[in-house]
């Protein structure tokens, strides 16, 4: 099967989660025999939009579109009308030759003419759901300490955006240059110290102003459109399908976890008998993370003298005693992390699409504490993690409060009952739920 992804690109350039998946399942992919390719948005000038070769990347073809629409990443959008122009379809057309499936896993950047020549020459078109992009341009529809409380009208979209990057930002940021340089010393520097104050500046409590949001509305049905021209919406979780159906109306699609490459089924019998309760957070210390929430809730519990101890990989604002503070971590750590843990906090306020942290914990069988709002909850047997109300730090310390190792082994039990879905069961289940079983011209792939 020739399969072409369309993401944000590969690694250093681009990180995060759903660079991550896409990669990993390229890579698995390949490894069943499949043709696989990525196409991403790439630099942006004055010429005209083209399909641009850049070799390849650990054996997969990589394809620059040059002048696609603007990449926001998530820091918002100002000018709407930018981001729903289009480019000649027939740039793409010797692209998809041959191709029997597109999955697209943003909408970042995406021209509508790509899906619509995809269409046209009978491609099976997939998305998958990573985040809310086309709901809100933040991505995470959060706002101060909860989910937008005007996410469905839009009203508080422009004071929401004013912070976003002007167009002259998004276009270095798109630059070659900016590609081979961005994972320098220098770089990563300035780049971790502009992430710490977005992460400040998102931490306000204090209501937005409302406005028309019109223009944001035709933003997010222009995406609705967009979406309409896929055979199927891959959802990451229920979650991530109960959110899209409320906001964009897609329909049931088909729900399938994420996984990636460093997944292991690792599980081992573990004792919990320690005096001292080992609490680790993996998490950002964002409010969308629930780490506010999080420390509101350690506080009180250190008050009452609660012995424990929490691990964070970040430095946060104010330490705390009780805090073990380490450098961020890489996934080749991991099996040292959960070796000392005890439970996993994983707090979030905002809708998780997913949140692998919860997987990885449990191919370790590391018990959970998880927020209503985490899609990862789907992988889980009942009874297999404390599941807590978003954003109620209450909840959250009586939850902690009432560990025991009685407790932590009886849910440690049930985690062995869970599927560690692995990147090949993902890439399986793809295939065989989501993927066209035929070519266009009814021959077998």
């Amino acid at each position: 099967m020739k399969i072409l992804h369309y993401a944000l690109g590969f690694p250093p350039y681009r990180t995060g989660g759903l660079t991550k998946f896409c990669c990993d399942l390229m890579q698995q992919q390949k490894t069943m025999g499949h043709q696989v390719a990525m196409l991403w948005p790439g630099r942006m000038n004055m010429g005209k939009s083209r399909i641009r070769k850049d070799g390849e990347v650990n054996g997969i073809a990589s394809w620059e579109l040059v002048n696609p629409l603007p990449v926001p990443y998530d820091e918002g959008i100002l000018a709407t009308r930018a981001f729903m122009t289009d480019v000649d379809e027939e740039i793409f057309r010797p692209l998809l030759q041959g191709v029997q499936v597109l999955h697209v896993h943003t909408l970042m950047g995406l021209p509508a003419s790509l899906l619509t020549v995809a269409g046209k020459l009978g491609v099976q078109r997939i998305f998958t759901t990573h985040d809310f992009f086309p709901i809100c341009p933040k991505v995470t529809m959060f706002r101060g300490t909860d989910i937008c409380p005007t996410a469905q009208d839009c009203k508080a979209c422009a004071a929401c955006n004013a912070t976003a990057l002007p167009m002259w930002k998004m276009q270095l940021l798109q630059a070659p240059l900016y590609r081979r340089l961005k994972d320098s010393s220098v770089m990563k520097r300035l780049r971790r110290s502009h992430r710490d104050s977005y992460f400040a500046q998102n931490a306000y409590e204090q209501p937005l102003a409302e406005a028309d949001g019109s223009a944001y509305l035709a933003l997010r049905s222009h995406y609705r459109s967009l979406l309409g021209k896929m055979d199927v919406i891959h959802y990451n979780s229920t979650v991530a399908r109960q959110v899209y159906k409320t906001y964009l109306d897609t329909g049931e699609g088909v729900v399938i976890p994420v996984s990636h490459r460093d997944i292991r089924d690792n599980r081992q019998k573990r004792e919990f008998d320690r005096k001292t309760l080992r609490i680790t957070y993996l998490g950002q210390p964002s409010g969308a993370k629930g780490w506010f929430v999080l420390k509101k809730a350690l506080d009180r519990l250190y008050e009452k003298k609660k012995s424990f101890r929490l691990n964070i990989f970040f430095t946060p604002p104010a330490q705390e005693d009780y805090m073990a503070v380490y450098d961020r971590y890489s996934y080749d750590a991991l099996p040292e992390i959960f070796r000392n843990t005890d439970i996993l906090v994983c707090p979030s306020v905002w809708y998780e699409t997913f949140g692998y942290t919860v997987l990885e914990a449990a191919s370790f069988g590391v018990p959970a504490v998880v927020s209503n709002r985490v899609g990862a909850l789907d992988i889980l047997p009942e009874g297999a993690a404390v599941v807590v109300k978003a954003g109620d730090a209450g909840d959250l310390e009586k939850a902690l409060e009432s560990l025991t190792a009685e407790k932590l082994e009886k849910i440690h039990a049930l985690l062995h009952s869970a599927r560690i879905w692995t990147m090949e069961d993902v890439a399986k289940a793809l295939q065989t739920a989501c993927y066209r079983k035929e070519n266009p011209d009814g021959t077998q792939n």
